[in-house]
């Protein structure tokens, strides 16, 4: 399925000639520039996209790559794909090669919307002069850089915004007076059309006529090389035409002629038909409005619809980072085998370092999840700003987020778990000393999503690691909470490393001798410990649950800080 993508690209492109090659640096030379940018397009063409975005596809080539490249583009028009592009002076060439066209003036107000084939009729309308030999794509930017006389209005070079502002309502008007209310695609190919005609009357001589008689019209036809019909037919078709008194509108004969796409054998009957058209057009309308219009229904069907959204872009782009992931799991699974390491052979009652061994093992893990968690936000407030301010709801893009990384949190915990377990013997089943790592693992990357939040990001890690050193250093002294010591007491009762690690070090105490073989010294540790079990109440399996139910409430209690971090800081940069 990949290599079927990639050949297609390779095909489209046209880059089969140079698929093994490489594309290229300052210090090594690759693939030519043309063909460099044909691989930048290629890259998200692999994608599969319906809409493709190209700022300046062609800047910095040459007019023949140039050409090459937009012709590239031009092929993906034909399996439905749309191509939006910014370009700057293109050669007529490639300028006939758009289907559509905005042009935009000066301040980037818009001076012409419409096909590209009706931009020169449109500026010849307002009585702009282009010279023999000039390149028309040339002359246009010209005209809307204000750098063309115009010898009927010389102002008019200043007020090409106004001047389409005006002409779009008699547009409208005429579509609606013609019965042509049908798509804006329709609508603009009858202006195309209006223009090319325009164009065609000037050169057979008669510009600035608003009527036609009947003998103008048979030269216009001879003009064109058409051989002029019979008496009958003339007759008929001068009828059918809508001649007043030898004459016919320029308006009506576009009429006319758009609508020879069916015949008729009365007026009757073509009226009849334009109503029904007019009326098919109207549900088709109403139906389009429908079928386009998401039926969500409500705020949380929004935020569903988003959230769905956001999280297959971040699976599929956490999916592209697995090197990335990859290394960080290797670093985390090391992590676990040198503190597990360290702890082998002292998780005893009778070492005075179990407790401190329990505690920095822990700690360990916060770390590593903290910093980590750093990675969710801080790095792409830019990207949200812009997402914000497009629409996309804070709470869908904050969730989806979090999921996708609440993942990576996962499965680094259980493998640190195992890891860990494995190099230090540890006593007890596995469960008791997983689910007290689990629980450091979602307090510290509360942390680390609070801190991506509201911390500048050139200070988010420092600024994490500072405040996960002083929670499981400073503020995890259970010995604080055996002497009462106020402050102390409280900041070590509100640290989840003293929950985490006292559920440790108080199962492996009564599975490893009891209170007896604890070492004299660290006794005040155990008393600090069992002052928190007590204070719940139960065994130490009821300290285990207690323990979950209060880290659990912390890192909830955080991940929303972060969301209000993310909604309420920089509110000026989101919608």
């Amino acid at each position: 399925m990949i290599n079927n993508i990639v050949e297609d690209v390779l095909n489209v492109m046209q880059l089969l000639d140079v698929q093994h090659s490489l594309v290229g640096n300052v210090e090594k030379r690759g693939i030519s520039g043309g063909q460099r940018k044909r691989v930048n397009i290629g890259l998200e063409l692999a994608a599969r996209p319906k809409v493709l975005m190209l700022d300046e596809p062609t800047s910095g080539l040459d007019a023949s790559t140039a050409l090459e490249i937009i012709r590239s583009v031009k092929r993906l028009t034909g399996i439905g794909m749309t191509v939006v592009m910014v370009v700057h002076q293109p050669r007529y060439s490639l300028f006939t090669l758009f289907d559509d066209l905005l042009l935009l003036g000066l301040g980037g107000r818009t001076v012409y919307s419409g096909k590209s084939e009706g931009a020169l009729p449109y500026f010849r309308h307002l009585g702009f002069q282009m010279p023999q030999h000039e390149n028309p794509a040339d002359w246009v930017v010209d005209v809307i850089s204000g750098k063309v006389w115009n010898e009927k209005d010389p102002t008019l070079s200043r007020k090409l915004p106004e001047a389409w502002a005006e002409f779009m309502p008699n547009l409208t008007a005429l579509l609606i007076d013609l019965e042509m209310q049908d798509t804006a695609e329709e609508q603009i190919d009858s202006f195309a059309f209006t223009m090319a005609l325009d164009a065609k009357l000037s050169s057979a001589g008669y510009k600035d006529i608003d009527d036609l008689s009947q003998e103008q019209f048979l030269s216009f036809l001879e003009f064109l090389q058409i051989q002029k019909p019979s008496d009958a037919a003339w007759a008929h078709l001068t009828e059918r035409m809508g001649f007043e008194d030898g004459f016919i509108s320029q308006q009506r004969l576009v009429s006319f002629l758009l609508g020879l796409t069916g015949s008729f054998s009365s007026q009757d009957e073509a009226e009849d038909v334009a109503s029904e058209a007019s009326n098919m057009t109207k549900q088709r309308f109403i139906s389009w409005i429908r079928r386009k219009k998401p039926r969500l229904g409500g705020h949380h069907q929004r935020f569903l619809f988003q959230y769905l959204i956001l999280l297959h872009q971040n699976s599929l782009r956490w999916a592209r980072d697995w090197k990335h992931k990859l290394i960080s799991t290797c670093l985390s699974m090391f992590t676990a085998a040198v503190f597990g390491t360290q702890c082998k052979q002292k998780l005893i009652p009778e070492n005075i370092l179990c407790p401190g061994k329990i505690s920095t093992s822990q700690l360990a893990l916060g770390l590593v999840c903290g910093v980590v968690s750093l990675q969710i936000f801080s790095l792409d407030r830019p990207l949200f700003w812009r997402e914000s301010a497009s629409g996309v709801g804070v709470a869908a893009f904050y969730w989806a987020r979090l999921t996708v990384a609440l993942f990576d949190v996962l499965v680094w915990c259980y493998l640190y778990a195992t890891v860990w377990v494995s190099f230090a013997q540890a006593p007890c089943s596995f469960w008791l000393w997983l689910i007290p790592f689990r629980m450091t693992a979602l307090c510290a990357s509360g942390v680390g999503v609070f801190m991506s939040t509201v911390v500048p990001k050139q200070s988010t890690t420092l600024a994490t690691t500072v405040l996960l050193l002083v929670m499981g250093g400073a503020l995890s002294d259970p010995e604080s909470i055996a002497e009462s010591e106020g402050l102390g007491s409280a900041l070590a009762f509100l640290s989840p490393f003293t929950w985490t690690a006292g559920e440790n070090y108080l199962a492996v105490i009564e599975v490893s001798g009891g209170e007896e073989a604890v070492d004299f010294f660290a006794i005040p540790i155990m008393e600090g410990y069992q002052k928190i079990l007590q204070c719940l109440g139960g065994s130490a399996l009821g300290y285990l649950h207690s323990a979950s139910i209060f880290c659990s409430i912390f890192g909830v209690i955080l991940l929303m800080f972060g969301y209000f971090g993310l909604r309420f800081v920089h509110r000026g940069k989101q919608a």
